[in-house]
């Protein structure tokens, strides 16, 4: 079973979700980076879910909407936090603006408030922010939440209801960019995520809804959880599919508010998304998060020995088409080519 990548020429905007290409793929493939997949259980999964979104957006010549969302996390520095955080800050304006929108289709466009306490300071990056990208990133993900479940999609203007998603989005990625913090900094960075979303016709009589396209995952399916720094430079990951952080991310970003306040989401759904980056992860990176756990007395607010608190991702498998041993051997690979055109499954 191989996965296959494609990239060809074209503008990525980097350390933000901004890269997404709506249906139809069709732009020709100048280079193919190519995956074997494992047989475990979730890996199996993810194939099942893969096929089935694909195989109804063909049948449905895209269905309404069927968008690729290429998510590019670059090393950081002095300039690039400063960058993030400009247009961190630039889209919480927006947000705030839509809240004073007109009605479309008869429904209110935005029910809910972004103070500016989450504003954050543009001028020193050495000023991590600590508090605000914690609290920012637990109010936009739950505002995703709760903009998700308040709108019926098929009733709210696709455009408008796709625009504030691609904004809350954005506000998780630049919240990520900016809390890297304890065992997750990487000498050199050049992670890629690739995520789907897809919304079939609802004018057939057996169409699919968007939850079709996405499974929950079952004790046995934390088997192979592991963290980066246990596996090889070329593997390939299932993405986070759900929505808040996990115990390794509070653990990352040291957020005790989330931590006393029992606000940890584990991984418990699946979505046929993938991250990838060429790193061996930092050293002693199970080491520290040991460590982290027992300073911060985690086994009083959460059973650590359910399957779901296994900490890391899910691998799906190792690159077969190329050798990259770091992140930079990669982006130089294809700095010419640097944009996802499609992915391809051979089973």
């Amino acid at each position: 079973m191989k996965y296959h990548i494609l990239y060809s020429s074209g503008d990525v905007v980097k350390n933000n979700s901004s890269n997404t290409t709506l249906w139809p793929y069709n732009e020709e493939a100048e280079k193919v980076i190519t995956w074997e997949l494992n047989d475990y259980t979730l890996t199996r999964k993810f194939i099942h879910l893969h096929q089935k979104m694909f195989d109804n957006a063909t049948i449905q010549d895209g269905g309404r909407y069927l968008a690729q969302e290429q998510s590019i996390c670059t090393s950081v520095s002095a300039e690039s936090i400063l960058e993030s955080r400009r247009h961190h800050n630039s889209l919480i304006r927006t947000l705030q603006a839509l809240k004073k929108a007109p009605k479309v289709n008869g429904q209110p466009p935005i029910t809910f408030d972004t103070p500016d306490s989450l504003l954050v300071n543009e001028l020193d990056p050495y000023d991590r922010c600590e508090d605000k990208f914690n609290k920012g990133h637990y109010h936009f993900e739950t505002q995703a939440k709760i903009w998700q479940d308040a709108h019926v999609i098929e009733k709210v203007n696709i455009e408008y209801y796709m625009n504030v998603v691609r904004i809350l989005s954005e506000l998780n990625e630049t919240c990520h960019y900016n809390e890297q913090t304890l065992y997750n900094v990487q000498p050199e960075e050049y992670r890629t995520v690739l995520k789907y979303t897809y919304l079939s016709h609802n004018s057939k009589p057996d169409y699919l809804r968007a939850h079709n396209f996405t499974d929950k995952l079952e004790d046995k399916d934390y088997e192979h959880f592991c963290f980066q720094s246990g596996k090889k430079a070329n593997t390939l990951f299932l993405d986070f599919g759900t929505v808040g952080k996990s115990l390794t991310e509070v653990a990352s970003t040291n957020d005790l508010e989330l931590l006393h306040t029992k606000g940890v989401t584990q991984q418990t759904s699946i979505n046929p998304w993938v991250r990838y980056d060429w790193s061996v992860g930092a050293e002693k990176t199970e080491d520290r998060y040991n460590e982290w756990l027992i300073n911060n007395n985690v086994k009083d607010y959460y059973d650590l020995s359910l399957p779901m608190m296994t900490p890391g991702l899910h691998p799906l498998g190792e690159c077969i088409s190329h050798d990259f041993s770091t992140p930079k051997e990669f982006a130089d690979y294809i700095e010419a080519t640097p944009k996802i055109v499609g992915t391809k499954l051979e089973i």
